[in-house]
């Protein structure tokens, strides 16, 4: 980090700590006060979360920063300040309550504030968009919940800044919201390396059930988590839900009446359909049978079957043979792959099994994608060698493995060497505790590689991944 961005946080702190002081102890801060404890939050909510307040006036923080001998062109750079045409700044912040908001490392990186009055200007007001400041990137909560995350292995992915807030009071810690925008692959990419299972809490409104449909896809696509969906009766977000029913009830809603990610796409795709319609009712089973086909296990399949049976008195043959036609149609599909996308390589193609499970087994070809054949190359010869580690780690500088298997591995790996192991892919599977890793281990193991590669071959694999886009900036 750079000494301007350090200083830049340091302001960021200044103000959170004079927004805070303004709330709590002034009368000016009282309004905001009581209508904060009006939504149910408490003093030491407040405190914990470093709530603040900016009044209305222009020079409140600037006047504050100037005493201070703060540099104050650095301060309009950091979003606390706007520059007027005639060169003079004014608080960018004003009658709004205040919440800061910190980065996946915890530095305090800017704020959102909401309005208190009726006034002109959009009810929140975002720091604008700074070398800290990047909506795709932050997520409200994800530096404080890390813990309880890793330890649940399981993230609570909530619409607003209350909603977390009773969450955490509720004693849901685990809970993160997005800044005022949908949820982004970047979003995801933070919270996928240290949980495995996403539940999506959004309003119950219209505009809630649809932004929680598209977040649910966009983890579908970009991570292998499992994913699970609160559905709050009466239109409610969790915030009012906690309020009007309590946080025990919410907690039995959390833990017991989740909705699986497939019954709530089932659910979405029903609410689009008028199923007192013949022609809707056939596309609806269409679709949810188009669902019910991406799904691997028999059981789960069984289930789903049932209820379309039940619901439209189907008979469950007739359901299950428009389903083997939709898995064959779409095994076709996922069979077309572009010649330009094969690279042939002498390397033995892994086994049917080699992710452990983690996904579908493919069909065994002699021919392997470069991506493919670069990672197992990378992530074998970490495994092996210590010193093959240590320059990998250096040439990927930054840099993260997209499937999160590997990425899962190397993070165990690095903790290994750390630990002061030495290179033994048996003591590093008796380490790890994931069976579906240890499998990957010793696939990897087996698997027949080329002689002992250079640092300049290991940048030739890294490089092949870039090209492709399986290894990306964290």
């Amino acid at each position: 980090m750079t000494s301007e961005a350090q200083k830049m946080i340091e302001l960021n702190q200044l103000a959170a700590k004079l927004y805070h002081y303004l709330l709590m102890e002034t009368e000016e801060g009282y309004k905001a006060l009581q209508y904060l404890k009006e939504r149910g939050m408490t003093e030491a909510s407040m405190t914990e979360f470093q709530i603040g307040f900016a009044p209305n006036h222009h020079a409140t923080v600037s006047s504050f920063l100037e005493k201070r001998g703060a540099d104050l062109e650095l301060a309009v750079q950091a979003g606390l300040l706007t520059e007027r045409e005639d060169g003079s700044v004014v608080d960018r912040f004003r009658s709004r309550i205040m919440f800061p908001i910190t980065d996946d490392r915890g530095q305090l990186v800017g704020f959102s504030g909401r309005l208190i009055d009726q006034e002109n200007g959009p009810k929140y007001l975002n720091t604008p968009e700074t070398p800290l400041f990047n909506k795709r990137r932050l997520l409200y909560h994800f530096s404080e919940g890390r813990t309880e995350i890793r330890k649940r292995e399981e993230v609570l992915l909530l619409e607003g800044f209350m909603d977390v807030i009773s969450a955490a009071d509720a004693g849901l810690v685990n809970g993160i919201a997005s800044m005022g925008t949908s949820l982004t692959e970047e979003h995801i990419g933070l919270v996928r390396r240290i949980a495995n299972r996403a539940v999506i809490s959004y309003d119950g409104d219209r505009a809630g059930i649809e932004a929680a449909y598209k977040a649910g896809l966009l983890l579908e696509e970009k991570s292998r988590m499992e994913i699970f969906v609160l559905a709050l009766p009466g239109g409610k977000d969790p915030d009012e839900f906690i309020k009007e029913y309590g946080a025990e009830r919410f907690l039995e809603v959390y833990l017991h009446e989740r909705m699986t990610w497939t019954a709530y796409k089932l659910f979405y795709l029903r609410k689009k359909r008028n199923l007192q319609n013949d022609s809707e009712r056939l596309q609806y089973m269409d679709e949810a049978l188009t669902e019910i086909g991406k799904l691997s296990q028999a059981v789960e399949r069984e289930l789903y079957l049932k209820q379309l049976a039940d619901e439209f008195e189907i008979s469950i043959p007739a359901l299950k043979e428009q389903l083997q036609q939709k898995i064959v149609e779409q095994k076709g599909s996922s069979k077309r792959v572009s010649a330009e996308d094969d690279f042939l390589l002498d390397l033995a193609p892994p086994p049917d099994d080699f992710y452990g499970g983690l996904v579908s087994a493919q069909p065994v070809r002699q021919t392997l994608q470069a991506y493919h054949a670069s990672e197992y190359l990378l992530m074998k010869a970490m495994i092996g060698s210590e010193e093959a580690f240590s320059a990998i780690h250096q040439l990927l500088d930054g840099l993260t493995f997209q499937h999160d298997e590997f990425q899962a591995l190397y993070t165990h790996l690095m903790a290994y060497y750390l630990d002061g192991n030495g290179a033994d892919p048996n003591r590093f599977m008796d380490y790890l505790t994931d069976p579906a890793l240890k499998n990957l281990v010793s696939e990897l193991v087996m698997l027949e590689t080329p002689e002992e590669a250079t640092s300049d071959e290991y940048l030739d694999y890294i490089n092949s991944l870039k090209k492709t886009n399986f290894i990306r900036p964290y």
